[in-house]
């Protein structure tokens, strides 16, 4: 299911001050997917009129860059076994995608080469996720070792701010969470409860 941006998404600086060209916008350059693809069951729309979708809660987030595909070039001087692992283990973009809901989570890229990165999840409480996906350098910048000045980061939002998701089959309701939270279970026992007091 394709993740659409809403009025939101879009470049930090200019089109043409990162050299795309006409006509690309941000949904033309980098496509969002959530996999597997959910029934085409909306909720109600958000603020900006993106609808709700229903997911599980274990799946993954695609970003596919469609346009401008960098060409690997030398990041990396005199170690070509390291050139060749930075490439393929983590692509031309620094891409970040963020779930915040009953859990914050970071999730860990899977470059899969081709300019698509994978990011799978597994949350473990029911509820209202946002899905937020950023790029923050792109054409290797943030792997160049002989670019000694700092190299410039925008943040260019991929989707926006109203890409939510519903998720539910893990069993465990919001409220449900907050307890386990509190009595501290799946904690260590010196982290549970109240005033040092272990609950089994």
């Amino acid at each position: 299911t394709r993740l659409v941006p809403d009025k939101f998404a879009g470049f930090e600086r200019p089109r043409h001050a990162k050299e795309l060209p006409p006509p690309a916008t941000m949904e033309k350059v980098f496509s969002t997917f959530l996999c597997p693809s959910v029934p085409k069951m909306p909720m109600v729309p958000g603020e900006t009129g993106n609808p709700v979708l229903r997911a599980d809660p274990t799946g993954t987030i695609l970003v596919v860059r469609t346009m401008g595909c960098p060409e690997e070039r030398t990041i990396i001087q005199g170690d070509a076994a390291l050139q060749e692992e930075a490439v393929a283990r983590f692509g031309p973009d620094e891409v970040a995608v963020d779930m915040e809901g009953p859990e914050l989570l970071s999730l860990k890229a899977d470059y899969l080469g081709a300019c698509v990165y994978a990011f799978p999840f597994n949350l473990t409480v029911d509820g209202m996720v946002s899905v937020r996906a950023r790029v923050f350098r792109t054409g290797f910048a943030a792997l160049d070792e002989d670019d000694f000045k700092s190299p410039l980061v925008d943040v260019d939002d991929l989707l926006g701010r109203d890409t939510w998701l519903s998720v539910a089959g893990t069993g465990v309701s919001s409220g449900k969470a907050l307890e386990h939270l509190i009595m501290g279970v799946g904690k260590p026992a010196c982290l549970r409860g109240r005033g040092g007091e272990a609950h089994g």
